[in-house]
């Protein structure tokens, strides 16, 4: 091999060892990236009130419910179910809430997805990484609005009675043993 073919393999070399330098910076980039993206998405908490302004509620980025806030006169203006509906309202519209800032948290990370081969291109049977950076997400349900009372100062009449809770019955002792103990049953 004469000295023009080896300048030619060592410029080839020195091309190659840029090339790889360079995809390792990338690399170390985008890892940074996924960490700041993981910590912004782990500290987002929501919150929203229902329409009728009895509740409050706060999720995590999931949207489970982290806090309810009742209204101390929520007793007093509604009825169980209206309260009820009230709060599943407050729960999905914060979980919507943590939703849109959770995709806006992992926005940078799904570009960087879109930009590279996905890992089940290139290994077979591998997760598809776009797959777990862009779920499906779940079909909002459309809040019934929480009706309001016409007259909320006015007090909440059942109709019938409410049933008496059934109390445990104690155990029944019975004198049936042979060295003349009791026993329960």
């Amino acid at each position: 091999m004469d000295s023009a073919q080896r300048s030619e393999l060592r410029s080839r070399n020195d091309a190659l060892r840029e090339q790889v330098d360079s995809m390792l910076s990338a690399l170390e980039h985008q890892q940074q990236q996924m960490v700041e993206a993981s910590e912004r998405v782990s500290t987002i908490s929501t919150q929203a009130w229902s329409a009728d302004g009895l509740v409050r509620v706060t999720v995590n980025a999931a949207g489970i419910p982290t806090d309810v806030h009742l209204d101390p006169e929520s007793f007093k203006r509604t009825r169980p179910d209206r309260l009820g509906a009230s709060m599943a309202q407050a729960a999905q519209a914060a979980a919507r809430q943590a939703a849109q800032l959770a995709q806006e948290a992992i926005a940078p990370i799904q570009q960087i997805a879109g930009d590279m081969p996905d890992l089940s291109d290139l290994v077979p049977g591998a997760p598809s990484l776009r797959e777990l950076l862009n779920p499906p997400q779940p079909q909002a349900e459309t809040p019934e609005p929480v009706p309001v009372d016409e007259d909320i100062a006015a007090p909440i009449l059942r109709d019938e009675p409410r049933p008496a809770p059934e109390l445990a019955r104690p155990a029944v002792v019975q004198d049936d043993d042979d060295w003349g103990g009791s026993i329960l049953r």
